[in-house]
């Protein structure tokens, strides 16, 4: 009997434990003061607020050395293109060709609307950042890749929709 609960014991350790170094999600907004390079991250309006509260990193692995190391992030943001596809084509079934600033306006509706819902499309990505020991703990480094990863990468959803535009022209 002791035996039996000594290893249902031994084996309940092992498990929580293997429970305890499994990475988690971390939402960007709450996290800021833990990536260095993102003290000034602070969006503006309802659109960018909206997106990113829905933006989430999960640190996957770190290669040290010493105190400082390579960090392989995944980061999950709301999937823009999809998103703006899809509102514009619903503001155009619902309102028409309408004036621009009407079907404008009706697109950011339905993008806001998405934005807020409890789930929306998403997009991840994987991205290779610094690291530094602190403490504990560690603060990842931000970079230029992770700074247009966690802006849903707009640079290149502005280019997609546009190369869609001229091709549709031709």
């Amino acid at each position: 009997m002791k035996r039996t609960v000594l290893a249902l014991a031994i084996i309940l350790v092992f498990v929580l434990s293997a429970c305890g170094h499994k990475s988690k999600q971390i939402k960007l907004v709450d996290a800021v003061d833990q990536i260095r390079g993102m003290e000034d991250y602070a969006p503006v309006g309802d659109l960018p607020r909206a997106f990113s509260e829905k933006v989430v990193y999960e640190v996957l692995s770190i290669s040290w050395n010493g105190d400082s190391g390579i960090a392989k992030v995944k980061v999950t943001t709301p999937d823009l293109k999809q998103i703006i596809s899809n509102s514009i084509k619903k503001a155009i079934d619902e309102r028409g060709t309408e004036e621009y600033n009407v079907l404008l306006d009706a697109v950011k509706e339905n993008i806001q609307a998405v934005l807020n819902a409890r789930k929306c499309p998403t997009f991840e990505s994987t991205v290779e950042m610094g690291a530094e020991k602190a403490g504990e703990s560690y603060v990842l480094i931000s970079n230029e890749e992770f700074r247009k990863i966690i802006q849903g990468n707009l640079e290149e959803v502005f280019l997609s929709a546009l190369k869609e535009q001229m091709s549709e022209g031709q």
